[in-house]
């Protein structure tokens, strides 16, 4: 026997049906660490300024736990985890569009806000 709802159909999944969203530190303490690239984006008074970093396809969860549904943006996830610290140190998001932008082009210019 079917089911039939009165009214409008249902606009967005109901909240159940959706991915719960997960923290920025989480998802980037779950990546193996084949997806970790070592990149250097320039050379500083004590040589070559290198870490570690992963880039991902993000999607924000604005909203989420109060059912709201602003518009989702795909956004790039540019995460530093440098080698011996316990946890990552710096998170960046970029909506780059259909921007081709390579890990260490995308590096530089997340490091260039430091510069003086």
């Amino acid at each position: 026997m079917g089911m039939w709802c009165r009214g409008q159909p249902r606009r967005y999944p109901p909240p159940e049906a959706l991915a719960r969203p997960e923290s920025l530190e989480k998802v980037a303490q779950t990546l193996p660490a084949s997806a970790w690239r070592t990149v250097s984006w320039r050379q500083g008074r004590r040589g070559a300024q290198r870490s570690r970093f992963v880039r991902l396809p993000v999607w924000a969860a604005h909203g989420w736990s109060e059912h709201a549904h602003p518009p989702r943006v795909r956004e790039e996830l540019l995460v530093e985890w440098p080698e011996g610290e316990k946890q990552p140190t710096k998170y960046w998001l970029a909506q780059l569009g259909s921007q081709p932008l390579g890990l260490r082009r995308f590096d530089r210019i997340a490091k260039v806000r430091w510069r003086i």
